[in-house]
């Protein structure tokens, strides 16, 4: 998988309120935000100082940004921020907030990494009231548009590196706790047998939830899904996403049950539950 996790961009942008996250959350958070240090050497201390609005000039700093943006699905191949992705890929109720400064950052660098570095700062100098959050401030509600690449994807993951696996673990982890699922019903489902039962479904819920691709009615909000979706697979996913729309059941939790049941009988081949 070459996504390592799209919440990446909010280590270092975020256009929220601030809230309090878990412990394992916080574990979350600290892998995303190493993996793109990691990638490309960037200083700690620029990160830090650019939440105040300082953006050092410096090549692995810039890079860091690109990073983020390449974790998101947001770059385009010619190098370029896609505005419109890194939108949708907010909370509904700040987007309209966040458009009106977004859409703004047009500014192009000398390279990639300049380019991301410059509309970052773009965000920052169009919201300065809103402040940059540091990796122990993130909400929960930012941290599940990774999930998307989980359970919805329609990419067989057949290795992963052991970030990624920690990720995954760390996410079915918080939603298993939440709903108290069994991992055999959980199993079962990943080979099709979508049993009635009222926790799998809650599960599939939280899962949606964590990345705001679901209402709290449980009605799936398929352009934030198809959104989220790595480039690659957004076309084979839309059809799959847009066909089955929102399956109704008894209650939002069986909502998801029924419509994950459909995309797995439309794509059993490339159906994966976290």
């Amino acid at each position: 998988m070459q996504k390592v996790g799209l919440v990446c961009v909010v280590a270092a942008l975020c256009l929220t309120e601030i809230l309090g996250i878990s412990e394992e959350m916080q574990e979350l958070i600290d892998n995303l935000h190493n993996t793109c240090v990691g990638e490309t050497g960037a200083s700690n201390d620029m990160i830090t100082a650019a939440r105040n609005g300082d953006f050092a000039d410096d090549e692995n700093f810039k890079c860091y940004f690109k990073c983020l943006f390449d974790q998101m699905g947001c770059m385009t191949d010619d190098g370029k921020v896609d505005l419109e992705a890194v939108i949708a890929l907010l909370p509904p109720e700040i987007q309209d907030k966040a458009s009106s400064v977004i859409m703004t950052c047009t500014g192009v660098g000398a390279n990639p990494c300049e380019t991301a570095w410059l509309s970052h700062k773009c965000f920052q100098k169009g919201a300065p009231d809103v402040k940059m959050m540091s990796r122990e401030e993130m909400p929960v509600k930012m941290l599940g548009f990774i999930v998307v690449l989980l359970v919805c994807s329609f990419t067989k993951v057949l290795s992963l590196p052991e970030e990624m696996q920690e990720l995954i673990d760390t996410l079915h982890r918080t939603c298993v706790g939440e709903t108290g699922v069994s991992e055999e019903a959980i199993e079962c489902a990943r080979k099709g047998d979508f049993a009635n039962d009222g926790k799998l479904g809650c599960y599939m819920k939280c899962l949606m939830e964590q990345m705001g691709c679901v209402s709290d009615d449980g009605i799936i909000d398929e352009e934030a899904t198809i959104a989220v979706l790595p480039e690659e697979y957004q076309a084979k996913g839309e059809k799959v996403i847009t066909a089955c729309g929102t399956k109704i059941g008894a209650d939002p939790c069986e909502n998801l049950l029924l419509t994950n049941k459909c995309w797995y009988e439309s794509a059993p081949d490339d159906y994966f539950l976290a």
